[in-house]
């Protein structure tokens, strides 16, 4: 009986664990950048909550500098580059957006193709 409730207890914690350990952040700010497509792909990564609360705040070449995060994200590390060029506008985001778009576009065709996805899900 004991073992079954610690597996119990194990299983809600992952659960629990993955919903709060992830958080999205934006590389760019809203305050600073309005009008920009700060919601788009493009100027959004995964990082840990604790990650997010103490990035969200700064300018996005200062987030750049911050290699813990990313570390914990290569498609963050990837804005990072762009950020430590002075640069992360509206241009930037827009074709980090379309660069990851084409990117996820690709990998589903394949998945779908190889059989990995049920028939029909490749436009979703």
């Amino acid at each position: 009986m004991k073992t079954r409730k610690a597996r119990g207890q194990v299983r809600r914690f992952f659960r629990r664990g993955i919903a709060c350990l992830l958080a999205l952040t934006g590389v760019a700010m809203a305050a600073v950048n309005a009008g920009v497509p700060l919601d788009w792909l493009g100027n959004l990564a995964l990082v840990t909550v604790s990650t997010n609360s103490k990035f969200s705040n700064y300018q996005p070449a200062h987030k750049a500098q911050n290699q813990a995060a990313r570390r914990q994200s290569l498609k963050l590390h990837r804005m990072s580059q762009v950020a430590e060029l002075g640069r992360w506008n509206d241009e930037d985001i827009r074709e980090h957006h379309q660069e990851m778009v084409e990117l996820l576009r690709r990998a589903v065709t394949r998945a779908s193709v190889s059989g990995a996805l049920p028939e029909g899900n490749a436009d979703a």
